[in-house]
């Protein structure tokens, strides 16, 4: 196991700044996944790491040794960083076996020959490979050649595990299947893992903690999983993190109401919220409950799609379009299931307060 640091680091090409000044410490054993949308420059950040990359300016360090400095210019070889790397597209070779493709790092490090045989058959048999280490890739499905790239990255023994969208090409029920399979064999290795994705499922799964960029390479929160989805630190993180509603808001005489509204959706405000300037209500979709009477905000149901367990709403306030979920077997049985078009009244709960202008600049 090996920590991971990275200090002031900077990348640029050309005249466009991907990274600048970074800061960002991965702990020795843990699954840390760096989270932002396209371009956002996280698989630059893990390119440096592993050293396919050289930064600019800051260091990189791995087990507290520098593998790279901007200032010198001094950049330790990949070979030489004791790292394994999984790529989006698998890079299996098509025309060798899967003991073929575990063992090639062994090869290339000269390990003895019967030694490095054993060693690749444990590495297929720790991914759930074993009987198929003599098929080629083309007779693999797409999660059995995933295995294949992880047991080729495990086989050296590597103090960090570097993965880039690993998942990405493969179908919903195989990436659900794999991210288990990749945070099993994290438990098992003890391995230090660096994850870059943009799909926020895969990051709540198998994280121990997670950093979220926004599209200028800036580090906006790092936390567990459930601090970063309870508790963003502003509308970008949250909006990023699952489906999002902001609703205009005001407030007077200690409670929050629709903006230019009478009918208050909070009743009390936390201590921290009471001095936002043009406040929004930050809420997901099941954080709302639609009524036919009572208090609460009056809506509109712009439209009611039944999506199995869940009926889905897009419900107008305020001037706003709110996107509202509820439990069908709830629904149905409390006679709560609304037609589009039909007037509903809105009760919220766990609302979270942001700044518009902080939403504002989320969103450029």
């Amino acid at each position: 196991m090996a920590d991971i640091r990275l200090a002031g680091v900077g990348k640029s090409y050309g005249t466009h700044a991907v990274l600048g000044g970074l800061d960002l410490e991965v702990r020795s054993g843990e699954c840390f996944t760096i989270l932002g949308p396209s371009g956002c420059g996280k698989t630059v950040l893990l390119r440096l790491v592993a050293g396919f990359e050289s930064p600019d300016s800051g260091t990189v360090s791995i087990g507290g040794k520098v593998v790279a400095d901007g200032a010198t210019k001094r950049s330790v070889p990949p070979e030489d960083r004791r790292i394994g790397v999984v790529f989006q597209d698998y890079a299996v070779w098509p025309h060798k076996t899967v003991h073929g493709n575990v063992a090639y790092p062994l090869e290339v490090r000269k390990v003895e020959k019967e030694s490095a045989k054993a060693r690749a058959m444990a590495g297929i048999e720790q991914v759930g490979l074993f009987g198929l280490h003599d098929r080629l890739p083309y007779q693999l499905s797409g999660g059995q050649q995933q295995r294949v790239a992880l047991a080729r990255a495990l086989v050296s023994e590597p103090d960090v595990m570097l993965l880039d969208e690993p998942l990405s090409n493969l179908d919903a029920n195989l990436r659900e299947e794999m991210r288990f399979e990749i945070k099993e064999l994290q438990r098992k290795t003890e391995s230090t893992i660096l994850y870059v994705t943009h799909d926020q499922e895969v990051a709540l799964a198998i994280s121990d903690r997670i950093a979220v960029m926004d599209r200028g390479g800036r580090i906006r929160q790092i936390g567990t999983p459930a601090e970063i989805f309870e508790r963003p630190v502003d509308p970008f993180v949250f909006r990023f993190l699952g489906i999002a509603n902001m609703l205009p808001a005001e407030f007077r005489n200690g409670a929050a109401y629709v903006r230019g509204g009478s009918e208050p959706i909070a009743e009390s405000l936390p201590a921290d919220a009471a001095g936002i300037q043009s406040p929004l209500a930050g809420f997901r979709p099941m954080d709302a409950v639609l009524d036919r009477s009572g208090p609460g905000a009056s809506g509109k149901v712009l439209r009611a799609s039944l999506l199995g367990p869940i009926v889905d709403y897009r419900v107008e306030v305020g001037g706003a379009t709110l996107r509202i979920q509820q439990l069908t077997e709830e629904a149905t049985a409390k006679g709560l299931v609304f037609k589009e078009g039909e007037a509903c009244k809105v009760r919220f709960h766990d609302l979270r307060w942001f700044p518009e202008s902080e939403d504002k600049e989320a969103a450029e």
